[in-house]
């Protein structure tokens, strides 16, 4: 009852009620959350997010040590100019695509100019870094297709997650998507496709790919490749887009990258 009496006591409630806002509003001081009511955002600009890797991915494997020496320069280059450092990564296409598109990987090395249609939002940078050439292989030369549309009819096997392929082959080509090139390949070896066609760089000979002296090769198709930064990072994506640039107006960029066709 004593209790009670003191509480119905109006001078006691602003007392003791002081005491718990100052009290807690000590502790929101010392425990760093900022003022009253207000949450603590992140500096962008801080330091520890300059710390931070900025994250690479390459859809696939890299055709040759020399290809992926070109592309490791190219993204040493760029992530030195937003003062970050950099990782690299070799994934499955189809892998890389989940990855870029969720935000784990910030910039995708290479994929067509039209590649927001499979990332809306995604934010392509100009320059084309690259050039893919496809070829077609094959047990015969003579019956090796001349462009794409003469894949129609048959049995193509290609890396799975290789949209740019996937798109391309005609609507009456069946499919046979296999886990990488030298599988797709062996497709071809052992006659359970009629052809395998191959995405490689420019400048990539599609004879050290192909480990069967039986197998036949034709270019079918040549397509520009380019930069994305994923959705949401339209500071990063400027900033980028800056340095590669001024990359390619001081032909810094074909010298790294080599020519584009």
């Amino acid at each position: 009852m004593k209790a009670m009496g003191n509480w119905a006591d109006p001078s006691v409630v602003m007392q003791t009620c002081g005491r718990w806002f100052w009290g807690i509003a000590w502790a929101t001081l010392c425990l760093g959350a900022g003022p009253l009511g207000a949450q603590q955002v992140p500096d962008a600009a801080s330091p520890v997010d300059r710390q931070t890797p900025l994250r690479f991915v390459f859809a696939g494997k890299f055709s040759s040590p020399e290809t992926q020496s070109r592309f490791q320069k190219l993204a040493a280059h760029l992530a030195a100019q937003l003062g970050r450092p950099f990782e690299l990564e070799e994934q499955p296409p189809s892998r890389a695509l989940v990855s870029f598109s969720t935000g784990q990987q910030h910039v995708d090395l290479s994929r067509v100019g039209d590649f927001d249609l499979r990332v809306p939002g995604a934010i392509r940078l100009e320059p084309a870094v690259v050039a893919v050439r496809y070829y077609a292989v094959g047990l015969q030369a003579d019956a090796l297709p001349m462009d794409w549309s003469q894949l129609a009819g048959h049995t193509v096997a290609y890396v799975r997650g290789v949209l740019a392929i996937k798109d391309r082959l005609p609507a009456t080509a069946k499919e046979q998507p296999v886990s990488d090139r030298q599988a797709c390949m062996a497709m071809v070896s052992k006659g359970r496709a009629d052809l395998c066609i191959l995405n490689l760089a420019t400048g990539s000979d599609p004879k050290l790919q192909t480990k069967d002296p039986q197998l036949q090769t034709r270019l079918i198709g040549t397509v520009p490749l380019f930069m994305w930064v994923t959705p949401g990072q339209k500071e990063v994506a400027e900033r980028l887009q800056s340095a590669l640039s001024t990359l390619h107006s001081r032909n810094e960029l074909a010298a790294i990258m080599g020519p584009l066709h």
